[in-house]
């Protein structure tokens, strides 16, 4: 994990997702995003409720999108991946990098995983703190685009844009591992180790896998 180095607003504002609840809440100040997870914790009776606890939860998941600019590790033992170069505004070449995915979906004839492989996935996805609609790109329009190839019946709800990757996870989540493994080859995408990532695990799986002679 890791914690905020300073006190001004972090890129992305202060805001927590609660994981049992699904429910997003913002402050316009730590203080008073802190106040509202104690209120919101203390209503769902859910803990810890202690304001110095909360904090850290805070400043923990916050710090999973954010690099060593903001944030620091806890310890030598912190498994915390920064995201040094993530960006809060995605830029054209971010958006083009992504749409490999969609580009190997299309050219493999469109084979999507089962729908219950695609609802676990999302199921992992919907509780991320790197789940998030996009604001401030100019390319909505081309993730619009690439969300509308989906099948309607296989369209799954809350899912965005994963801050890692860069990739429209309406669509991500339906592909196959091969199509994921070649979406995210070669560029920097750093999936947090704090947080339960089906994409991660994929990667890793094929990381692993001797090279063919």
């Amino acid at each position: 994990m890791a914690l905020l180095k300073l006190s001004d607003t972090p890129p992305g504002g202060w805001a927590y997702f609660q994981r049992e609840t699904e429910f997003t809440l913002k402050g316009d100040n730590r203080d008073m995003l802190i106040d509202n997870v104690v209120a919101h914790r203390t209503y769902k009776n859910l803990h810890p409720q202690q304001r110095d606890l909360v904090r850290v939860d805070i400043e923990r998941q916050i710090c999973t999108r954010l690099g060593r600019l903001y944030c620091r590790a806890e310890d030598e033992s912190d498994k915390w991946v920064p995201q040094d170069d993530m960006r809060e505004v995605v830029t054209m070449g971010d958006v083009l990098s992504f749409s490999k995915a969609a580009l190997a979906w299309v050219k493999s004839g469109g084979s999507l995983v089962t729908k219950e492989e695609s609802e676990r996935r999302a199921a992992i996805c919907r509780v991320c703190p790197l789940n998030e609609p996009m604001t401030g790109c100019s390319c909505g329009t081309l993730y619009k685009i690439l969300d509308a190839t989906v099948p309607q019946d296989r369209s799954i709800a809350d899912m965005h844009v994963c801050k890692a990757c860069h990739c429209t996870l309406r669509v991500k989540v339906l592909l196959t591992p091969e199509q994921v493994f070649a979406s995210n080859e070669g560029r920097d995408v750093r999936f947090p180790a704090e947080v339960e990532c089906w994409q991660r695990s994929i990667m890793e799986s094929f990381d692993s896998k001797p090279s063919a002679s």
